[in-house]
C-alpha cells in the first residue's frame, strides 16, 4: 500500500509540474512580443532609475494617489524589460496556483482547467492600453493582491487552517488592492457580502462555524474599509477627484452627466462589451451554467438554456444592430442609443436577468454554489458598473473589465469542478 501511495504521489507531482510548465511557457510566449509603449515609454523617458524612483512615488502620493500601484511600476522600470516579462509571468503562475488552491479540489484536472481559463483572458488586448508594466501593476497585480487578501477567509470557509504567513500576505495584499478604486471596492464589497451570508447562517442555524467566519469577515471588512478610506483621502487621490484635467482631455461631455446618467452609462457600456462583444470567459459561463443546472436539477435547466440560446443568437447577428463605436468611446463599444433603437438595451437587460435567474436556479439543489456565483457576479459586474463615476470610463479601455473577467473565470472554475464532481453520480 505504501508503495502505491508513493507512486500516486509521484504521478500527481509529475502531472502538476507538467501542467505548470506548459502554462508558464504559454504565458511567457504571450509576453514575448510585448514592447515598451504608451505610459511605460513616457515614464522611462523621464529617466526613472533606482536613485530617483522614490521621488516619482512621492509625486504620485501628492498628485494622483496611486502611489503603491504606480510605485510598483516605477520600481519595475528599473530592471530590464526582458526580466520584467519573466517576473510578470511568475505573477500569472501565482494567480493560477491561488485560484486552484482556493476554489478547487486541488486535483491535476482542475489545475489544467484553471490554467486554460487564465489563457482565455485576453492579456495583450486588455493590458496594452496604458503600457504593459503600468497596466499590470494597476490591474493584474491587484488581482493577485485580492486573492492573497481573501485566502485566509476562504481557507476558514473550507475548514483549512491559515498560517501566520497567510495572514501577513493577506494584509499586504489588502493594502495594495486598496490603492486601486475598483479592486478596493471589491475587497470591501466581498468581505461585506460574505459576512452578511454567514451572519444569516449563524442567526438562522446557530452554527458555530458560521459565527467564526462572520467575525473574521467582519474584521477583514473593517480593515479593508479603513485601508480604502486612507487611500481615498491621500492628497493625490483627492487632487485627482477634484481635478477636471482627465475630463477635459478624454471626455468633456462627462461634465453634463447627472448621477443617474453616470450609473446608466456604467451599466450600458458594460453590457455592450460583455453581452455583445462576448469575451470567451463569459460565453463559457453561459455554457457551464446550463450544464451545471442540468446536472443539479434538469427541470430547471430551461432558464440557462434560454440564456445560452439568446447569447448565441446575438452572436449570429450583425453586432452593428446592438453596438456602436463612437468617437468619444475611444475604441470601446457602447449600446446603440435608446432613442435610435431600444431593442439592444431591452435585450441586454433580459440577458442580465436570465443570468441572475440561471444562478438562482441552483439555490435549492446547491445553495453554496449558488451564493458563490451570485457574490462573484455582483463583484464582477459591480466593479465595471462603477466606472460610470469616472471620466475615463472609455479612455481606460478594456483593462477596466479585468476584475469582471477574473470573476467570470472563478465562476467557470467552480462550475467545472461541480460538474466533474457530479458527473459519475448522474443517471441518464
Amino acid at each position: 500500500m505504501s508503495t502505491f501511495l508513493r507512486q500516486k504521489d509521484r504521478y500527481y507531482w509529475l502531472g502538476f509540474a507538467l501542467v505548470l510548465a506548459i502554462f508558464t511557457f504559454v504565458i511567457l510566449m504571450i509576453h514575448k512580443p510585448m514592447d515598451l509603449i504608451s505610459d511605460d515609454q513616457y515614464n522611462l523617458d523621464l529617466g526613472v532609475n533606482f536613485s530617483n524612483v522614490f521621488e516619482y512615488i512621492r509625486d504620485r502620493y501628492f498628485h494622483i494617489g496611486k502611489f503603491l500601484c504606480d510605485g510598483m511600476a516605477f520600481l519595475l522600470y528599473c530592471i530590464p524589460f526582458r526580466v520584467w516579462k519573466v517576473l510578470d509571468t511568475a505573477v500569472y503562475v501565482a494567480i493560477l496556483l491561488l485560484i486552484w488552491d482556493m476554489f478547487t479540489d486541488r486535483s491535476i484536472k482542475m489545475l489544467a482547467v484553471t490554467a486554460a481559463g487564465i489563457c482565455m483572458f485576453p492579456i495583450v488586448r486588455y493590458m496594452s492600453s496604458a503600457g504593459y508594466i503600468m497596466t499590470s501593476t494597476n490591474y493584474i497585480y491587484t488581482v493577485l493582491a485580492l486573492l492573497l487578501a481573501y485566502e485566509p477567509l476562504i481557507r476558514a470557509i473550507h475548514a483549512r487552517r491559515a498560517s501566520v504567513p497567510h495572514y501577513i500576505l493577506s494584509g499586504l495584499g489588502l493594502i495594495y488592492a486598496s490603492n486601486q478604486d475598483q479592486s478596493g471596492v471589491i475587497s470591501i464589497g466581498g468581505f461585506f457580502l460574505i459576512g452578511a451570508v454567514y451572519l444569516w447562517n449563524w442567526k438562522k442555524e446557530g452554527n458555530g462555524k458560521a459565527k467564526s467566519i462572520f467575525r473574521l469577515a467582519l474584521i477583514y471588512f473593517a480593515f479593508a474599509l479603513a485601508a480604502y478610506i486612507f487611500m481615498f483621502t491621500t492628497p493625490g487621490h483627492l487632487d485627482r477627484m477634484n481635478s477636471t484635467i482627465e475630463m477635459e482631455i478624454w471626455f468633456p461631455e462627462y461634465a453634463n452627466w447627472s448621477t443617474g446618467y453616470k450609473v446608466y452609462r456604467g451599466i450600458t457600456s458594460t453590457f455592450a462589451n460583455i453581452f455583445y462583444q462576448r469575451p470567451t470567459l463569459f460565453v463559457w459561463f453561459c455554457y457551464l451554467i446550463l450544464i451545471t443546472v442540468f446536472f443539479e436539477n434538469r427541470k430547471r435547466a430551461i432558464i440557462p438554456a434560454i440564456l445560452l440560446a439568446t447569447v448565441l443568437s446575438c452572436s449570429a447577428l450583425d453586432y452593428n444592430m446592438f453596438i456602436r463605436f463612437y468617437d468619444y468611446t475611444v475604441g470601446l463599444p457602447e449600446l446603440v442609443s435608446v432613442t435610435e433603437n431600444p431593442v439592444p438595451l431591452i435585450l441586454a437587460i433580459a440577458i442580465f436577468v436570465l443570468m441572475i435567474l440561471s444562478v438562482l436556479s441552483l439555490y435549492k439543489s446547491n445553495r453554496r454554489l449558488c451564493i458563490e456565483l451570485m457574490i462573484l457576479n455582483i463583484l464582477g459586474f459591480g466593479s465595471r458598473f462603477m466606472m460610470g463615476f469616472s471620466a475615463t470610463i472609455f479612455a481606460s479601455s478594456y483593462r477596466t473589465f479585468t476584475y469582471q473577467l477574473i470573476c467570470s473565470l472563478i465562476c467557470d472554475v467552480l462550475m467545472v469542478g461541480r460538474v466533474m464532481e457530479k458527473e459519475k453520480k448522474v443517471d441518464f
